[in-house]
């Protein structure tokens, strides 16, 4: 009869402690397998001379947030190897996060966020990004980061994101000296421009790495301004709307080159020494051909 009974704690006891342990590993991992969701919103970019936002939404023009489908995240901060968000926007606009919540949900995370460019933890988080050379696949770079816990948020991490390039257009025209003539133009070039750099999260802001190069917009197919006109013409002769370039202030070796073709000169030169560019900001270059004026 002991030796029933005796029998009998040991598979009482034993299925105990099979409860217990299934009770203490949903204790220490209740986060495990829960999804995480973001909230996506912007700061919108804003034109440098009127403080006005900037509305388009386009390729080859400035990204909005309900103009972009992707981005990664990643976080920072806890001593451990992190994996790499991609979060993907489906055809009804919702956000879909690829990866779980990391495990200790009361815990404290900084969450950084961007669409283009290579992130790099270190104790300043940081992306490395890159201008395309070629101005028609250049792109808008957003980034966002914030800090929170699973507990506060609720599982929804709410990223703000704002634009960390500068954004550079050209409207072509030209002076009455020119009168009579049928100019026709061909390209501008910037020149002596850094074109790659590490955007730093925790500060939001850039430093800059690479060497000068040069960016050339082609006219879309040599559009011909007309002889009456004294009146700026628009973005569209140029292969795209803007160059998005690295916040910067530019030194003595900037400048534009303009190409043209019908007037007494084929090209002009004009200084950008000491232009300095913001991020989120987008700055306007009204050039006349036959004078040198630019604003």
């Amino acid at each position: 009869m002991n030796r029933n009974f005796l029998i009998f704690l040991s598979v009482l006891t034993g299925a105990m402690l099979t409860a217990c342990s299934n009770e203490e590993e949903a204790k220490e991992m209740p986060a495990e397998g829960l999804p995480m969701m973001v909230e996506v919103s912007e700061t919108p970019l804003t034109d440098a001379d009127n403080g006005q936002p900037v509305n388009a939404s386009t390729r080859g023009d400035v990204i909005t947030s309900t103009g972009f489908n992707s981005f990664n995240m990643s976080y920072g901060g806890c001593g451990e190897t992190k994996p790499i968000y991609t979060a993907n926007k489906n055809n009804e606009g919702v956000w879909i996060v690829e990866g779980n919540w990391p495990s200790d949900h009361a815990r404290n995370y900084s969450f950084y966020a961007y669409n283009y460019g290579t992130f790099i933890d270190e104790v300043s988080p940081y992306v490395s990004f890159t201008v395309d050379g070629t101005p028609a696949n250049q792109y808008d770079l957003l980034v966002a980061n914030t800090t929170t816990s699973r507990t506060a948020c609720s599982g929804t991490v709410p990223l703000s994101f704002k634009h960390a390039c500068a954004a550079v257009r050209f409207n072509i025209g030209q002076s009455s000296t020119l009168k009579g003539k049928n100019i026709t133009f061909t390209e501008i070039t910037l020149v002596g421009v850094c074109n790659s750099g590490d955007y730093h999260f925790n500060t939001a802001t850039w430093t800059v790495l690479a060497d000068p190069a040069s960016f050339t917009l082609e006219s879309a197919s040599n559009i011909s301004i007309p002889v009456s006109s004294t009146s700026h013409v628009g973005a569209r002769p140029l292969s795209c709307s803007h160059l998005f370039m690295i916040p910067q202030t530019l030194g003595a070796s900037a400048k534009l080159v303009i190409t043209y073709s019908g007037g007494t000169q084929s090209s002009a030169e004009i200084s950008l020494n000491n232009e300095t560019w913001e991020a989120g900001k987008r700055y306007t270059y009204n050039i006349r051909l036959g004078t040198t004026l630019i604003k």
